[in-house]
């Protein structure tokens, strides 16, 4: 890709003069979108001459101008910089291939980049754009590539499955929405329930991508769109969130009428600006985007947080498994089963399949050799349990483990403290002052920003539950806690 900066510049200049800047309003626009200033943060491109405040009035009005190709451009709209940014960069691909050189006049610039970029109105597959669109065939109406099993064992979640539809038709233009909670509380099972129980509301099309892929997001995006759109190509010559805007506009312009639903799994928030937003659609109100992630995020999302499973509801799903019968005649050891595993619907779903699986063991001798072993015991193992049985991806320590690598060694320490304290609610008083206490004892100074910034971690994380005076953590958590502080070998 030819990213000439005497070029660029001079496109600049050609553009601005296009859309009729003011003196001001060009300069700042030149300002912000030479080559060099593309990755830089706008406070720190602030020409000599201007305030940030004016800076970022003059910058409004050049959105607003560009807003004729554009709607996105006008109003409230966040991310007008990438917006505007990926418009520019086409335009410039269409400018340099027709020909047009630092030798010819600028009047020969409207004929080849002047044309209306609005994805509703461009024909984005024209020979300029060297896609083609003709004889496409229309996306399918169904959940293409989730391979959603029919999971009778899905019980309990009828009613965050119609409050999760309706938070997404409440997000406004572009629906982003969250399902966070603790791993093995069951997000992305709920987000392909989801999926199958509702996708005529969404003809479009349904595509389910994971954030911990090999494949970065943009690809996985591209691949899919490729997949069903045959021979349909972005093009490669453009960065890639220009490309997954290509993506975008390919599946809302083809048939059938209505909205998409694009579905990332297991998103963190450290990885969300960066490796997930940018390839987000940009003001589109067909499309609707649902995450799953085991941080809390902020109040820019829609979030359903989603807990563990009631009492009876955790009964019943044993009863699908191991049949009314079995349960019946080992009720109070049942129930106490549900109450080890606090409910949590990836243990609940081990347990009961390691049972189905081994008839002659009573619910008492599991109870046993749970509370022996705890998470080691080959029933709370992914790998133990047939993989075309249900739709986990790992064991209990596994799926806690991803929350356990990204606490810091800080973070790490409080959760080994907790897991040494009443299986109860726990005051924080009494968590600062153990850890006075450990600090003492060890002649290390006591850092109480610390703790509380180690607080907030393990709370983003679902890892520990937080109210106003008071922590405590559940069941499983503190035996995945123990285990660690025994490879830790901590004293």
């Amino acid at each position: 890709m030819d990213w000439d900066k005497a070029k660029w510049n001079e496109f600049l200049d050609s553009i601005a003069n296009i859309y009729q800047l003011t003196e001001s309003q060009k300069q700042a626009f030149i300002a912000r979108f030479k080559r060099d200033n593309l990755e830089t943060n706008e406070t720190d491109v602030v020409p000599d001459y201007s305030s940030i405040n004016t800076f970022k009035k003059q910058l409004g009005e050049v959105y607003k101008k560009f807003s004729k190709d554009r709607a996105d451009l006008n109003g409230p709209t966040k991310g007008k910089f990438e917006i505007l940014k990926g418009l520019l960069e086409e335009k410039y691909l269409k400018y340099i291939n027709s020909g047009v050189d630092s030798g010819q006049t600028q009047n020969a610039v409207p004929e080849t980049i002047s044309k209306t970029d609005n994805p509703e109105t461009e024909d984005e597959n024209n020979v300029e754009s060297l896609v083609t669109t003709d004889h496409l065939p229309p996306p399918r109406n169904n959940c293409f590539n989730l391979g959603i099993k029919d999971q009778k064992y899905f019980v309990g979640r009828d009613a965050a499955l119609a409050e999760l539809h309706d938070l997404l038709q409440e997000r406004g233009k572009v629906a982003v929405c969250a399902v966070s909670g603790m791993g093995g509380i069951g997000k992305t099972e709920l987000m392909l329930q989801y999926a199958k129980q509702y996708q005529q509301q969404y003809p479009k099309g349904l595509c389910w991508v994971t954030a911990k892929a090999e494949q970065d997001i943009a690809t996985q995006i591209i691949v899919f769109t490729q997949e069903y759109f045959t021979p349909f190509q972005p093009n490669t010559q453009l960065p890639p969130a220009s490309q997954v805007r290509q993506c975008w506009r390919q599946w809302l312009e083809q048939p059938p009428d209505g909205k998409m639903l694009l579905m990332i799994d297991d998103v963190s928030d450290p990885d969300y600006q960066n490796k997930i937003e940018p390839y987000l659609p940009q003001n589109l109100q067909q499309i609707s985007v649902l995450l799953t992630t085991r941080w809390k995020f902020g109040s820019d999302f829609g979030v359903l947080p989603l807990d563990v499973l009631n009492p009876k509801d955790a009964l019943n799903l044993l009863e699908l498994r191991l049949g009314k019968d079995r349960i019946n005649e080992q009720l109070a050891d049942a129930k106490w089963l549900c109450e080890w595993l606090e409910y949590l619907p990836l243990g609940l779903e081990l347990v009961s399949h390691y049972l189905e699986e081994l008839t002659d063991l009573s619910i008492a001798e599991i109870l046993f050799e749970l509370n022996q072993r705890g998470l080691k015991h080959d029933a709370m193992r992914r790998e133990n349990n047939q993989p075309w049985t249900f739709t986990a991806e790992r064991g209990v320590a596994a799926a806690f483990d991803l929350s356990w690598e990204r606490l810091d060694p800080p973070g790490q320490h409080l959760g080994l403290l907790l897991s040494l304290l009443a299986p109860t609610e726990i005051p924080w008083e009494l968590v600062e002052n153990t850890e006075v206490n450990y600090c003492q004892n060890r002649e290390i100074p006591f850092n109480r920003n610390q703790l509380r910034q180690s607080r907030r971690s393990l709370r983003r994380l679902h890892l520990m539950k937080d109210s106003r005076n008071t922590v405590s953590l559940h069941q499983l958590i503190r035996q995945f806690f123990k285990e660690k502080m025994e490879v830790y070998n901590v004293n």
